[in-house]
């Protein structure tokens, strides 16, 4: 028991912080009915601000972290509630954008400071303590304490105040919360709000442990997702227990799977297989409108084309496939990563015409058949003919993808 201490006190350090960022992810969800994946983006975000304000210009760091937090935290609490304001009743497009708020994010972190990982250097000065006879230093200490005292605070606030009453009357009945006289956009900017605080107060405290780099720091509080998944989508308490639970798991895992390199990358899936797991045995609640169910009913109304347009199309398809090798020259190879993102591009708009879904992991779903068509085409692996190779690589994408149907 006692080898396996230091990494149990890594894990509770780092489950914590993934905890609280979780609770923010939950309180947003419940609120506004929208899965916000910008919410690593704007830890990384605080963490960058709060590296600019302390250790650039030599800020006092408590004033440098309520400075950093707060203006991030507000700022992008703001900027969703507005850009998500109007899509209400089209939960496909709010998380979409989402997806955008953090593909601008990350951008505008890599143009100012640049791609190189950057060190945060620890801010909280102290004596170590001891646990269990592992040293424990003043800045694991003082992010373990208030990620706690975070999410005790904040249920108890929501136990008291009447923003929790309101919060969840904002998703279910926002008409009749609109005539008590409270603003429901009020109430889902001060949920945003609260949300990115969390997200940006996660970030920075997590910084000096990993680094300070805009798709590592995104990518780490991501696994908050597995934490909300436990919490199922709702109870903010119990997404902090799962945090924590996913942060031990996953350092214990590390240990157990040291020198096997086949198992390498599953103490970082940890939270992912436990998000999937969960989505499956506790699917969230949706949230939808007649608006969204009438997109659906007409997205199901397609237009067929005669045999002769179809016909006219193959030939056309074929003839410009055959010609494109004698028009191209040399710049082959470059056509043909355009051709194969075409295949991507048109596979999801066929599954948005056809079940009014969009999908945000067909990226996953190329690199499973890169992997797989690798597997059976390679000397080292089956060695068929590519034809075949390819075929049974589209195959073993199926269960994939029926796995993220469910």
């Amino acid at each position: 028991m006692r080898e396996l201490t230091p990494f149990i006190v890594v894990g509770v350090t780092a489950g914590s912080l993934y905890g609280l960022a979780g609770m923010g992810l939950t309180l947003t969800y419940k609120a506004t009915g929208v899965f916000n994946f910008a919410h690593g983006a704007v830890a990384a975000a605080a963490a960058f601000a709060f590296y600019t304000l302390h250790q650039q210009w030599h800020v006092p760091w408590p004033v440098a972290l309520i400075v950093a937090v707060a203006f991030v935290g507000v700022v992008a609490g703001v900027v969703v509630e507005r850009v998500t304001r109007r899509l209400i009743g089209d939960p496909v497009a709010s998380v979409v954008a989402t997806v955008g708020l953090l593909l601008t994010l990350q951008g505008l972190i890599q143009w100012r400071y640049g791609a190189a990982t950057r060190q945060l250097n620890p801010f909280i000065k102290g004596t170590a303590m001891h646990v269990a006879g592992v040293a424990v230093s003043a800045q694991q200490a003082v992010a373990v304490v208030v990620a706690a005292a975070g999410a005790v605070g904040l249920f108890a606030f929501f136990r008291v105040a009447r923003i929790g009453t309101h919060v969840r009357a904002v998703v279910d009945a926002p008409e009749l919360l609109d005539l008590t006289g409270t603003s429901p956009n009020r109430v889902r900017t001060v949920a945003w709000i609260i949300g990115a605080v969390f997200a940006a107060l996660s970030g920075v405290l997590i910084a000096p442990f990993l680094g300070l780099d805009a798709t590592l720091l995104t990518l780490l509080v991501v696994q908050a997702f597995g934490a909300v998944a436990i919490g199922r989508f709702s109870g903010l308490l119990l997404t902090y227990g799962g945090g924590v639970a996913l942060g031990v798991g996953a350092s214990l895992l590390t240990k157990a799977v040291a020198g096997r390199s086949g198992l390498g990358g599953l103490p970082s899936s940890l939270p992912f297989i436990v998000l999937v797991a969960a989505l499956i045995v506790w699917p969230p609640r949706r949230v939808t409108s007649s608006t969204r169910q009438d997109d659906a009913g007409a997205a199901g109304e397609r237009r067929r084309w005669s045999p002769a347009t179809i016909a006219a199309v193959v030939v056309g398809g074929a003839v410009v496939i055959l010609a494109i090798p004698s028009v191209v020259g040399t710049k082959l190879p470059t056509f043909t990563t355009g051709a194969a993102f075409v295949v991507v591009f048109v596979s999801l708009a066929l599954l948005m015409r056809t079940a009014g879904q969009t999908s945000l992991c067909h990226a996953a779903f190329v690199a499973v058949g890169a992997a797989m068509f690798a597997h059976f085409s390679s000397a080292t692996g089956l060695g068929l003919p590519w034809f075949v190779a390819l075929l049974l690589a589209g195959l073993a994408v199926v269960p994939v993808g029926a796995l993220v149907a469910i």
